[in-house]
Parts: C-alpha cells; sequence; structure tokens
C-alpha cells in the first residue's frame, strides 16, 4: 500500500500524523508513549535543520511569506526551537507525553526536565534530549 508523502512542513502543521522512518504513517494518539517521547526529542534535537527547510520550503512555494520568513531568519537561527516550540505537530506531542506522563495531573515518569522546559515560554526553550527506550 502506497502512502502520500508529506512534506516536513505539512507534517510540522498538522496535529493527527506522524510519518515513521519506513514512510508509513501513525496516528499520534495511536504511538506508544516512548515513541511519542522520542519522535518529540528527535524533532527537537533538528529544530535548526527543520527550520531552515521550513524557509526553503517557503522560498520555493510562496516567495510573497519567504520575505517575511527571511526578516526573522536571524533571530530565529539564533533559537529556532522558539519556532519549533511553536509548530502544531510540537504542541501536540507535548500535550501527549505529559499525558503520558502523569497521573491526575502529577508527573510520575522520567521526562519531568522536558516537560518542564517545554512549560517555558519558547524563548527559553533549550533542552537536550537522549533517547528514551521502552
Amino acid at each position: 500500500m502506497k502512502h502520500y508523502q508529506m512534506t516536513i512542513t505539512e507534517l510540522l502543521q498538522q496535529t493527527e500524523w506522524w510519518q515513521c522512518q519506513d514512510g508509513m504513517p501513525i496516528r499520534l494518539v495511536d504511538m506508544e508513549p516512548s515513541h511519542r517521547f522520542n519522535t518529540l526529542s528527535f524533532l527537537w534535537r533538528r529544530a535548526r535543520n527543520l527550520y531552515s527547510h521550513y524557509c526553503w520550503h517557503l522560498t520555493c512555494t510562496a516567495p510573497e511569506r519567504a520575505l517575511d520568513a527571511a526578516e526573522v531568519n536571524d533571530a530565529l537561527m539564533e533559537a529556532p526551537q522558539t519556532w519549533l516550540g511553536r509548530q502544531p505537530l510540537i504542541v501536540e506531542l507535548v500535550r501527549l507525553v505529559k499525558i503520558d506522563d502523569s497521573i491526575d495531573g502529577e508527573v510520575v515518569k522520567g521526562h519531568t526536565e522536558l516537560i518542564e522546559q517545554l512549560a517555558l515560554p519558547p524563548s527559553d526553550m533549550t533542552v537536550s534530549l537522549e533517547r528514551h527506550d521502552k
């Protein structure tokens, strides 16, 4: 079965699906908690590259919007996680990771540092994430 391959920009702008390495889509809510956390970590570590790709995509597909992106490029390249933290996919992954790590609103698992960092205003989001296995 062949699946539609979303661009990085399309993937980040939605809140329902993740596209696995093999190209197969999986609903975020159907992912194992460790898969969600590892996906969030993977994206977070690549924030600078993702933002560069986004700017390039705008330049190619919407030149009128690329000028706006170019104006803020220097500032965001200093803190690309600020931009990434506002993307709908990231917002939803953060929400789900918080649910995975809590019982009755209390954090109970080992992702406390990540959750605290992601709860800060976007300009303060600087965190080194490591892979977590099941």
